[in-house]
């Protein structure tokens, strides 16, 4: 899935629980059982907020973070079922460009 099948207010959703989570296991050590717990813990995180990710641990060996990669959203959500509104993105790219933002709320604090 590309970010350009994402709403606005998915990408803050998913800013928000990726921020949560590297709080959470930034300062934690690359053992086997955090790294695996960080997945497990985000897979859950991400499809409670309707979303299917594949967590790659790979980065962590080079020093980088982990990469979360969306797959699709959860097959109960009317995205998925029904298909991107493509309108509704139109209102939203054009709105984040007269607020100065790449998307709408970029700009909020993640809470």
């Amino acid at each position: 899935m590309d970010i350009a099948d994402l709403y606005d207010k998915d990408i803050v959703v998913v800013g928000k629980i990726w921020n949560e989570l590297m709080q959470k296991y930034s300062h934690r050590p690359n053992t086997q059982h955090n790294l695996s717990e960080l997945a497990k813990e985000a897979e859950d995180k991400f499809y409670q907020a309707g979303f299917i990710v594949h967590v790659d641990l790979a980065p962590v060996l080079l020093g980088e973070a982990p990469r979360v990669d969306i797959v699709d959203r959860v097959a109960a959500s009317i995205e998925h079922v029904e298909g991107l509104d493509h309108e509704r993105k139109r209102h939203e790219v054009l709105d984040s460009k007269v607020r100065g933002e790449d998307f709408r709320g970029q700009k909020e604090k993640y809470r």
